[in-house]
């Protein structure tokens, strides 16, 4: 998970966080993984926004 951890906080953080949550979200069968940094910004979300 370091490219997570990289990319927090950058302005690539959304492009690259979102395709790794949608794997692991599929991989797991859940409905959704919602990542955000201590400052409340979203890098991943299930609509995709």
């Amino acid at each position: 998970m370091t490219d997570v951890q990289d990319t927090v906080g950058t302005n690539e953080g959304f492009e690259v966080i979102q395709p790794i949550a949608e794997r692991i979200r599929l991989a797991t069968d859940v409905d959704y993984i919602v990542i955000f940094d201590m400052d409340g910004v979203r890098y991943s979300h299930p609509s995709g926004k």
